[in-house]
């Protein structure tokens, strides 16, 4: 690269990171994976467009395009995930958004579960922009932590539905994942990209076979759907996957539009702790783990025969065995469910709590 096409994968780096909620250093790997994802002119196009969100006439302003070369531009960058277009709830216009880096540009280029020379090496220049995350985050680990105190929660946890058991304690009401998938009317489903990336890099997961668990609803889906990234689906079939998923041992985690739980759910994740970018990065000792959740487990000690099954399941390591009786860690255990499903005696249950945020510090590695 020369100096200034180098300049240019930097200053569009930054223009996904600021879209974003995340803080994702902008560094060689990064500007490496923006020159693999795009070519020049949309590198150029992206960095005029500046705003997070834009209307199609303010894109036309900022740009100087008129409309045809303007639509072409917009369907190649929808066409590699730097830009998505959801039509707003209230007046059904058409918003234009940048693409975050994380959650957003990094994860659509393996959702669609391809596979090739290219892709391998997307993977493991995304793997190198997370190990240097987290080296900088051990290296400045005190102020790190201080700093990611104040990370939002940009998923929520949801329990596996039949466990739960209801108290009067509630802040907000949780669906379960029925309920979710009853009150939408568009669904894809598309290949998990943590997954996808760890096949690429030889490294299947660990729990489960199945690829294509990851969800998305309403307008995303929409979106997502027309554009190659997932694939329309049933409702019968979606619980048909998410059931596999609660016995494959994975974590429900669903994504808000905007991470904003007062908003629609656009997306629901099936995580492990051996693929998921969010589990590995706090494994790794790069970020925290962050959720929302109104539930825990209670293990009732009184028929629990400490057979260790529920440890080996929990992705969070939140369980471990106390007296011969399985004990969980509060400040740890995320409520998802996934240790009910294995339980020989049935002996733990999910409880409703208010909602919380569980904040989980990076591993301290040093």
């Amino acid at each position: 690269m020369t100096e200034s096409t180098d300049k240019l994968w930097y200053k569009t780096a930054r223009a996904l990171v600021k879209a974003g909620n995340m803080p994702v250093p902008v560094n060689e790997a990064l500007a490496a994976l923006m020159k693999e994802m795009l070519n020049e002119e949309q590198a150029k196009f992206l960095i005029k467009v500046k705003k997070r969100s834009s209307t199609f006439e303010e894109l036309k302003a900022r740009t100087g395009l008129d409309d045809k070369p303007l639509n072409e531009m917009l369907e190649s960058l929808f066409n590699v995930g730097a830009m998505l277009v959801l039509a707003s709830r209230s007046s059904g216009q058409k918003i234009y958004y940048i693409s975050p880096i994380m959650p957003g540009m990094l994860e659509f280029a393996f959702m669609r579960g391809i596979s090739g020379e290219k892709y391998e090496k997307l993977a493991h220049l995304h793997e190198k922009l997370f190990e240097g995350i987290a080296e900088g985050t051990q290296r400045n680990y005190d102020t790190a932590v201080k700093m990611y105190e104040k990370f939002p929660a940009i998923m929520r946890t949801i329990p596996i539905g039949e466990k739960v058991e209801p108290t009067e304690e509630v802040v907000m009401p949780l669906q379960d994942i029925v309920q979710i998938i009853d009150n939408v009317d568009v669904i894809g489903v598309g290949s998990c990209y943590c997954r996808h990336e760890k096949d690429l890099l030889k490294q299947p997961c660990k729990k489960t076979k199945v690829r294509k668990n990851c969800f998305s609803f309403g307008r995303m889906a929409t979106f997502l759907i027309d554009h190659g990234f997932n694939e329309s689906i049933s409702k019968e079939d979606s619980l048909k996957v998410m059931k596999k998923a609660e016995e494959d041992g994975l974590v429900h985690k669903v994504v808000h539009s905007g991470s904003d739980i007062n908003r629609e759910i656009a997306a629901i994740c099936n995580c492990c702790d051996c693929c998921c970018g969010n589990i590995g990065m706090y494994n790794k000792g790069g970020f925290p783990l962050v959720d929302l959740t109104a539930h825990k487990a209670v293990v009732n000690k009184d028929d629990c025969v400490g057979c260790g099954a529920c440890v080996d399941r929990c992705n969070y390591n939140a369980i471990t065995i106390v007296d011969d009786k399985s004990t969980i860690d509060e400040n740890l255990c995320c409520g998802c469910g996934v240790c009910t499903v294995t339980c020989p005696n049935d002996t733990i249950d999910i409880v409703k709590t208010d909602l919380r945020k569980l904040y989980i510090p990076p591993k301290d590695l040093r």
